[in-house]
């Protein structure tokens, strides 16, 4: 009997030691756990430094990026990428990507879809997604036999088309060859253009106009409801005309007689802009008062108190060639253009005018062919 007894006794000393064990075990398992997670949580800490890399890349070669097909040599852009990649670090070390990790391609704002020029080189090119890599060595994933991680980071930018000058022109307009846009005179509706700031506001003045041409405003119009001024504001024409002749007044969009506008004095051949296309429910022609013009679809009053209200539909790209004022001098415009004054005289029917080259481009809002000025990311 002492026997028996003795032996149980002996049992649950032994279930004391495998609890122990077992204790033991599982310190040593969340330990390990705990330590690779102090591993896995610095790459996820590399990988958003590579985030931060990426964006800055990709924003900077879209920034310099040519529209047009993937067979056009985009090596500035490139450069551009690479050079911003290594202005960030990652694990202590600058950020270094290849040219083989700045991708360019089409991006579709209605499927949110990225299409390489690898994948399809019939694209418009559009964007630009960069990827950047790091290998990361593990301290404590040697534990689990892991002794590198290779985190990875990717975007995508664009330079979404804004409509970048206060006039709009009418739908009517679009895909033809006009060669003259008028602000004042009795002419055909698809060669009329008028003011407007691209605002839901009546109030459209000769004043918020010049800034909007002085501030190099942009503005995303596609789908609004704008007020449209039908007045003259000659001051505000000048003000266009100081703008174009400037050749450093949005230089890149801009093509002088020595190439590139870079310099004060360069002479302006043309100036490439996107403006705002309006809606016409009502195809005319209309019956208008002798103070209106029919604009659009509506009557639109020969002054500047007086805007209507319109939809823009669309996006139009304009290849200014040049600004034709009623007669000479500045307006308010903030730089100053003591040189831009002289105005060819083309008569009296001849004034009040945009000159343009070619045809005019119009594109759908959501996917339009060309970009505008400002880079965004969008994935």
């Amino acid at each position: 009997m002492r026997f028996l007894i003795k032996h149980k006794g002996g049992s649950g000393l032994g279930e004391r030691g495998v609890a122990f064990v077992l204790v033991i075990g599982a310190v040593v398992f969340f330990l390990i756990f705990f330590l690779v997670f102090i591993d896995v949580a610095y790459v996820y800490y590399v990988r958003g430094q590579l985030h931060n890399a990426a964006d800055a890349a990709t924003l900077a070669a879209v920034a310099k990026t040519q529209e047009g097909s993937c067979s056009l040599d985009r090596t500035p852009a490139t450069t551009e990428a690479i050079l911003f990649a290594s202005k960030n670090s990652a694990a202590g070390e600058p950020v270094a990507i290849t040219s083989g990790d700045v991708i360019y391609g089409r991006w579709d704002g209605t499927t949110r879809l990225f299409t390489s020029c690898a994948e399809d080189s019939a694209v418009t090119v559009n964007a630009v997604k960069v990827i950047a890599r790091k290998t990361v060595g593990l301290v404590f994933g040697r534990l689990v036999n892991a002794l590198n991680m290779l985190p990875g980071a990717s975007a995508i930018a664009t330079r979404p088309p804004r409509a970048e000058v206060p006039f709009a022109i009418c739908i009517d307009t679009c895909d033809i060859v006009p060669g003259k846009l008028y602000f004042e005179h009795d002419v055909p509706a698809n060669q009329q253009v008028a003011w407007t700031l691209l605002q839901d506001n009546p109030s459209v003045n000769s004043n918020d106009l010049s800034d909007f041409i002085c501030n190099g405003t942009e503005v995303k119009a596609c789908g609004k409801s704008v007020y449209v001024s039908g007045g003259e504001h000659e001051s505000v024409l000048k003000d266009l005309r100081c703008a174009f002749k400037d050749p450093l007044y949005d230089s890149l969009h801009k093509v002088c007689a020595v190439g590139a506008c870079d310099t004060q004095g360069d002479h302006v051949l043309s100036w490439t802009v996107i403006t705002a296309v309006l809606r016409n429910d009502n195809p005319g022609p209309g019956s208008c008062g002798h103070d209106e013009k029919w604009f659009c679809g509506k009557c639109l009053k020969k002054n500047e108190g007086t805007p209507r209200q319109y939809t823009v539909d669309r996006y139009a790209e304009i290849i200014i060639t040049d600004v034709i004022p009623e007669s000479e001098g500045g307006g308010s415009f903030c730089r100053t253009c003591p040189d831009y004054s002289p105005i060819p005289d083309e008569g009296e029917e001849e004034e009040e005018l945009i000159k343009i080259s070619g045809s005019i481009r119009c594109e759908n809002c959501p996917n339009p062919n060309f970009m505008g000025h400002i880079p965004a990311l969008v994935k």
